[in-house]
């Protein structure tokens, strides 16, 4: 494990959360529990590191040296953050950022946050394939997630599906059946 200057950690990977929300529980847990699983970074051309995974722990390790810079936590970050480093490809890390994100618990990505991602990943690769093997998704799915958004998913959909209003059959009824001048 290396540490590294919060400074030196660029955002790198687009997060598929695209924000990375209220993180207090967070920061709740860090100040009693310490760092239990570090960011993932990797190298990048620069000399830098992009982070693959962790924006929300990086976010509330910022928080806890701006806001409670005599706390015994802080003290852990005066000299970085425990971080793992990975040589990976920008597809790779990805598909990291994409896995890590659907794991887990508590903060599970959005069905319009999966879909927009997923679609990120192929535009990379342009292999539905190598997609759904990147993403643990089956071939299908994939393909289903691309016609979606090809077919002009709106942002007004995104925030249904997002919000619950909608579920992901009915979005994928409308946006991936024929038209009736089909």
């Amino acid at each position: 494990m290396d540490v590294l200057s919060i400074k030196d950690i660029g955002n790198g990977i687009k997060n598929p959360r695209g924000t990375v929300g209220d993180v207090s529980d967070l920061v709740e847990s860090i100040l009693n529990n310490g760092l239990i699983n570090p960011p993932t970074v990797r190298p990048n051309p620069d000399g830098a590191f992009d982070r693959i995974c962790g924006a929300r722990r990086i976010a509330a390790i910022e928080y806890i040296l701006e806001n409670h810079p005599d706390h015994v936590r802080a003290a852990e970050f005066a000299d970085g953050v425990p971080v793992i480093v990975r040589e990976v490809s920008e597809m790779e890390a990805m598909a990291i950022a994409y896995q890590e994100n659907t794991n887990q618990t508590g903060h599970k990505l959005t069905m319009g946050e999966k879909i927009r991602y997923v679609v990120e990943i192929y535009r990379v690769e342009n292999d539905q394939k190598k997609t759904g093997e990147l993403t643990g998704l089956s071939q299908p799915s994939v393909s289903q997630y691309l016609k979606i958004v090809e077919s002009g998913l709106s942002d007004l959909s995104l925030a249904l599906l997002d919000g619950g209003k909608v579920t992901q059959k009915l979005v994928c009824l409308l946006y991936t059946s024929p038209s009736p001048r089909d």
